[in-house]
């Protein structure tokens, strides 16, 4: 364990984890918040769409 307080740990990642950050790190749905993952500069237009045009 590297932190914890209160309901909150931090941890290192182990090989048991591998299949859960492999599902998660191909979700497009989890993608759509990390765009340096995707190529992109910025998170997607849905993402700027909800909180404004003008928001980067």
């Amino acid at each position: 364990m590297i932190f914890q307080e209160g309901e909150l740990t931090i941890r290192y990642v182990t090989e048991n984890d591998v299949r859960t950050l492999s599902n998660w790190l191909s979700s497009p749905e989890a993608l759509r918040f990390y765009p340096a993952l995707t190529g992109s500069k910025t998170p997607t237009s849905r993402f700027r769409e909800k909180r404004g045009r003008n928001c980067p």
